[in-house]
């Protein structure tokens, strides 16, 4: 019989890492989180057929100086390098990584036994849900999972206040499978201070690094993971005024494919769509195949707070192999036409662009350069299509 255990108010004075631990311990388990801080001094490890159920007030912060290893974080399930496992929910509530007091270690390269700085970590299980709340705070990304399947992310926000490289929103990394995304909201400028959504199917890896101890100069965000597959993924309801990019798409020996993304809002200070080339991922790597992008009205914003400066990036950034990616009804507001930076680049390895209506404003159309690269230099379009011809 499912346990249900409804926790008494806490002491936001004391670590509550034992009160939550011994709750969750064996799964089965319906957790409820009353208003309040939780303080906690270690990773909090959740079990199969659990599901933590917390208020719009309630926090569970991570204390001060106590992340320093790589295999801490705020929440990760239990088995995520055994067995995995499976029907894990977590809703409502602020899970705060407390970034300003748990910096990552000097040198953010060095993976052995350096805090990586991720706040909600997920690694082999199937049927998780993430609803309802907010993550805060993370030093780096705000949640990554790994080898997931049959996924929610419902109405998830991020919170920044000290930003750092890497901070993803949620970041995937190989062999995740049939997820839907629905509403994440960067609610702090400048938030993620990354990637919103990542799609990493490589990841600047040479190989698959279980143990982060460095030997291939794997960063120690990277540490556990696995390459592989991501495909059909179902995104919607996606909204930042100032993030770093809305989308990543990385891939090399492995493809991403299936995926929808629709009701992209707001600005990005480098990138729409990184699927440039990078690392040992030269342009024309991998494939990705069968991805839609529609109805999205993004602009470009400067890059900080204290400069007007607008990088030279294009919001549509396209090195990597690419097999039936169409884009829909992309607007390009009028806050930034004329910037300087291109809508689209499209790298000749890529693929070549085998359909293309623009919006009747834009004047300027498609040209190539000597190096054979598609450039579309401002404003939008109603549909754009990319295939391989090779």
């Amino acid at each position: 019989m499912r346990r249900h255990i409804i926790l008494p108010a806490p002491d936001p004075g004391a670590d509550s890492f034992e009160l939550l631990q011994s709750a969750l311990n064996g799964g089965d388990l319906l957790l409820e989180l009353p208003r309040g801080l939780f303080p906690v001094s270690r990773t909090l490890r959740i079990f199969s057929h659990t599901t933590i159920r917390a208020t719009e007030n309630t926090v569970i912060r991570r204390m001060d100086h106590t992340a320093v290893d790589v295999h801490d974080c705020l929440v990760a399930n239990a088995d995520e390098y055994d067995s995995g496992n499976e029907c894990i929910e977590l809703e409502g509530g602020v899970w705060d990584g407390n970034n300003p007091a748990n910096p990552r270690g000097k040198n953010a390269l060095d993976a052995e036994n350096s805090y990586s700085g991720i706040a909600l970590r997920f690694n082999r299980v199937r049927n998780l849900t993430i609803r309802d709340l907010t993550v805060a705070r993370a030093e780096s990304y705000f949640i990554r999972m790994c080898n997931i399947t049959d996924f929610r992310i419902l109405n998830v926000k991020f919170f920044s206040s000290c930003f750092r490289p890497n901070q993803d929103g949620v970041h995937l990394n190989g062999n995740c499978f049939h997820g839907r995304i629905k509403g994440l909201y960067g609610i702090s400028p400048y938030t993620p201070g990354d990637d919103m959504i990542a799609l990493n199917a490589h990841d600047g890896a040479a190989e698959n690094d279980h143990f982060g101890r460095g030997e291939r100069n794997v960063p120690s965000v990277n540490y556990g993971i696995d390459l592989g597959p991501i495909e059909d993924i179902e995104i919607e309801d996606v909204f930042a005024d100032s993030v770093y990019g809305f989308f990543r798409i990385l891939t090399k020996d492995h493809p991403v494919r299936n995926i929808r993304a629709k009701n992209i809002r707001g600005g990005c200070r480098f990138l729409l769509l990184n699927a440039n080339a990078f690392g040992d991922a030269p342009p024309g790597s991998g494939l990705i195949e069968n991805v839609e992008f529609s109805d999205i009205r993004v602009c470009k914003v400067p890059e900080s707070s204290s400069s007007p400066r607008i990088n030279g990036y294009p919001l549509w950034g396209l090195q990597l192999k690419m097999k039936n990616v169409v884009i829909r009804d992309y607007v390009r507001p009028p806050l930034d036409m004329n910037c300087g930076t291109d809508s689209v680049t499209l790298h000749p390895a890529a693929g070549a662009i085998t359909a293309f209506e623009p919006e009747p404003g834009n004047k300027q159309g498609l040209f190539t350069d000597e190096e054979n690269i598609v450039h579309l230099p401002d404003g939008g379009f109603r549909c754009l299509k990319i295939d391989d011809v090779f």
